[in-house]
């Protein structure tokens, strides 16, 4: 939770950065998409373990969003390398974490966990 806290704390602070012909497009859309992955995440962690996964996979897709959406702004050129880095770096552990925790759900539910590549 903490490093998505992280995450919105960062695109707000490079909000003032961006373009702002995009700032209320592009990057408007991305800090709508980790909104939602937060609302994800405090649902699926209120809830059951039998209530978590349509929460948890809803999460793991605004995640995926997300990154498309940076990529974008990154092609655009409304944010530079270092920024966007940045912005990847915390994106990557929080898909970690949700990652680990689907796989838990999995385990302690008696699925295997699909394998891995």
């Amino acid at each position: 939770m903490r490093r998505l806290y992280d995450l919105l704390k960062q695109l707000h602070d490079y909000r003032g950065g961006v373009p702002k012909f995009e700032r209320h497009g592009l990057w408007r859309r991305c800090e709508e998409c980790a909104l939602d992955l937060l609302a994800d995440i405090l649902k699926a962690s209120q809830l059951p373990k039998s209530g978590k996964a349509p929460y948890l996979r809803q999460a793991s897709f605004s995640l995926s969003l997300l990154r498309l959406l940076l990529r974008l702004a990154w092609d655009t050129r409304c944010i530079d390398n270092k920024k966007t880095a940045a912005l990847q770096t915390v994106i990557d552990e929080i898909g970690r974490m949700i990652g680990g925790w689907m796989k838990s759900l999995q385990c302690q539910n008696g699925t295997p966990p699909p394998p891995t590549p």
